[in-house]
């Protein structure tokens, strides 16, 4: 059975657990081992090195990435969520998105210059059409609104893989 890590802010919510049951739920019934970031992590842990190796290590064992990029704490993805996905990538395994339909020049204010839309500060906004900036969404094998989407996704794909 492929399996899947599940990166994105849930971990944070106040009902993280629920989150990943159902995450886990989702992947188990399209035939995926789903891990949840919190999954090798024991409860109430406080060293930020362990944590990361938790996470790393459940990337490396795993066949590819579903990640959600939902807008967190601002106008961008979760940054933790940014870097597993980069992770993902950089160890050559298939990555999911999933959580922001909504194109990233919509959700950030822009004004059109003759050198292309700026925000407030005058800093260029990719209009690329993509949900998040081109280095997240261009390595990724798909995109989809929701996470049962790229689950669905993701197990054609590992599925139909020698």
């Amino acid at each position: 059975m492929p399996t899947i890590y599940l990166a994105g802010p849930s971990v944070f919510a106040p009902d993280s657990a629920r989150i990943g049951r159902e995450l886990l739920g989702l992947c188990e019934l399209h035939g995926l081992r789903g891990i949840y970031p919190t999954d090798d992590i024991p409860p109430g842990a406080t060293d930020p090195k362990a944590i990361y190796r938790a996470c790393t290590d459940a990337i490396g064992r795993s066949d590819g990435v579903i990640a959600d990029i939902a807008p967190f704490r601002g106008f961008h993805m979760d940054p933790g969520t940014a870097f597993e996905i980069g992770y993902a990538v950089a160890r050559s395994k298939p990555v999911w998105l999933y959580g922001s339909p909504q194109a990233m020049i919509a959700r950030v204010w822009a004004e059109k210059t003759a050198a292309g839309w700026r925000d407030a500060k005058g800093m260029l906004v990719e209009d690329f059409g993509f949900p998040e900036n081109l280095m997240v969404t261009v390595p990724a094998a798909g995109i989809f609104d929701l996470a049962e989407q790229a689950i669905i996704a993701a197990a054609k794909a590992l599925k139909a893989a020698p």
